[in-house]
């Protein structure tokens, strides 16, 4: 069993840990040389994504509360098909997901989704198995990210959860591999308050999922969001960033045009994201699925993320997204 974190004495130690981290991205702003971006799609869509002539770097893939139902038998299959492929896989580990929150992480909570009881034991637990799991198919240059977008329901103020993020990490770290501490791209005054989980990874991991259902207001300023995001990383804290993102074509046509908008500014501002110390980029769904589960966040939209239709066919921001991985390549060969 772990010890909890002492609260008031970290918070005694923000102002000068926030100083040096300030100094550092700075400096790291100006002077850290720009390296290729490079993307990924879901695991299983590598070949698809292959066979059209997409550079695939890496592999998208994920665990959960709901290995404890179902056991590792799917992740083990997505490790080995990275593997084969020659991809890196990137492991978004997220077990407390949508039921986070300081009393559930405390006393335990039921999983909304798959109806299994979660709790701080079976947390470190499931995280050694998915370690040694990784380990076991041979995949030690493998990410890590540690509970995506965790920073919500009282969580992003909650002393504690910043030592249980270290704890996890050091599961990770001690076989070897990468971690990443994502969060989820809102509140950035607060990512300050896990300040130790920053200093313990080795990258950090923003997002960007929008929909019609969700957010049709701000759906056209994805660019602006993740390029945002990743230079308050850089320059904050001095660390290069992992990105995953999807922008929903749902309900329509309209929406169809509305994401090739979105990834063509994306694109436009590669530029950028490349000096704000991106290092990749994660479509999260590259064909449609018209069977994934409604009841998450974004509801019926999470059906469409893909950048092709359910039948194989390619939306328009298909092409956007090639053409732009292809340009952000031959611009990156230029300059080595």
């Amino acid at each position: 069993m772990t010890s909890a974190p002492r609260p008031a004495l970290n918070r005694a130690r923000r102002s000068p840990f926030i100083l040096t981290v300030l100094i550092s991205g700075l400096l790291a702003a100006t002077m850290t040389a720009q390296v290729p971006v490079k993307f990924g799609v879901d695991a299983p869509s590598v070949g698809i994504a292959r066979k059209f002539g997409m550079p695939i770097a890496y592999a998208g893939a994920w665990a959960g509360a709901w290995n404890q139902k179902f056991g590792w038998d799917g992740i083990r299959a997505h490790l080995r098909d990275a593997k084969a492929d020659g991809v890196i896989p990137i492991v978004q580990w997220w077990y407390w997901g949508d039921d986070i929150s300081p009393r559930c992480v405390e006393q335990g909570c039921l999983d909304q989704y798959h109806k299994v009881r979660k709790d701080r034991a079976t947390w470190t637990r499931l995280a050694n198995e998915l370690a040694d799991l990784i380990v076991s198919i041979g995949a030690p240059q493998a990410f890590v990210v540690i509970e995506t977008e965790f920073n919500k329901h009282g969580i992003e103020t909650y002393e504690p959860f910043d030592g249980y993020l270290v704890e996890q990490a050091a599961i990770f770290h001690r076989r070897g591999l990468k971690v990443v501490v994502g969060f989820g791209n809102w509140g950035q005054p607060l990512w300050k308050n896990f300040d130790r989980a920053i200093a313990a990874s080795d990258l950090l991991g923003t997002m960007a999922l929008q929909s019609s259902v969700r957010d049709a207001a701000t759906y056209l300023a994805g660019a602006e969001q993740l390029v945002r995001a990743a230079r308050h990383f850089h320059e904050t804290f001095a660390k290069r960033t992992l990105v995953d993102f999807a922008f929903s074509s749902y309900p329509d046509a309209t929406y169809e045009g509305m994401q090739d908008a979105v990834i063509r500014d994306i694109f436009r501002r590669m530029p950028e994201l490349r000096a704000a110390g991106v290092e990749g980029m994660v479509w999260r769904m590259l064909p449609d699925d018209p069977s994934f589960d409604t009841n998450n966040y974004h509801g019926i939209a999470e059906r469409h993320w893909g950048l092709l239709r359910a039948n194989g066919s390619a939306k328009p921001a298909f092409a956007s997204f090639l053409s732009g991985m292809l340009q952000e390549l031959g611009s990156q060969r230029q300059h080595q």
